[in-house]
């Protein structure tokens, strides 16, 4: 079991593993209801592998900022992708969102987790000034219709207003659309944070 456990733990074999899974695949005559799914795991364990191996790497405050503003991301939109392949209604767009946001969270709930704690601790805090300060801005936008003149069209702010959006709040609803999975996520992620800081779960448990 110890060897099984080594083996896993070690990237580079597995990398190799996955590669010489995917070049039998080709050479070996297969069914393509066999060989679809052969790429689903193989392209599935080299996001792990990855996923993995990018939380090593962001060792130190400013790593970890950018960690959790692009791989929750890339991850999840992926995960979700394959989801939608076995589980069709995910396709349909408040589905894919909710599941999209669901997975974003766990993920910064697992980084919190996994991360040295008052590194993290520090990347959050850091990130969740930036956010908040952005939607700060956002809602000053409101204040002057101008600004979403300046962003978006004449005709893309016509059909917001006929859709009942006031024309000054559109920059601030696309940024609060965007802004929303780091805001929940933020919001888990310290709930993670506090708990270790108890020693309730983690390392940190005594």
């Amino acid at each position: 079991m110890k060897k099984v456990i080594s083996f896993i733990n070690d990237s580079k074999k597995m990398y190799l593993l996955t590669f010489l899974i995917m070049i039998l695949s080709i050479v070996i005559p297969i069914p393509n209801e066999l060989r679809n799914p052969i790429y689903i795991i193989v392209t599935t364990i080299i996001y792990i592998l990855w996923f993995r191996d990018s939380i090593k790497v962001a060792n130190n405050v400013w790593k970890m900022i950018i960690w959790l503003l692009f791989a929750p991301f890339i991850i999840s939109l992926v995960a979700t992708a394959y989801i939608s392949l076995v589980w069709i209604p995910i396709q349909q767009d408040k589905y894919f969102l909710f599941l999209f946001i669901v997975m974003v969270i766990l993920l910064w709930m697992l980084a919190a987790y996994k991360f040295d704690l008052d590194k993290i601790k520090a990347a959050i805090f850091i990130l969740n000034a930036i956010v908040t300060t952005i939607i700060t801005i956002a809602f000053l936008t409101t204040l002057n219709t101008d600004l979403s003149k300046l962003v978006f069209s004449t005709d893309l702010i016509e059909l917001a207003t006929k859709d009942g959006f006031l024309a000054n709040s559109l920059i601030e609803l696309i940024i609060k659309m965007i802004t929303l999975p780091y805001i929940l996520s933020v919001i888990w992620a310290q709930v993670i944070i506090e708990l270790r800081s108890l020693k309730m779960i983690g390392r940190e448990r005594a």
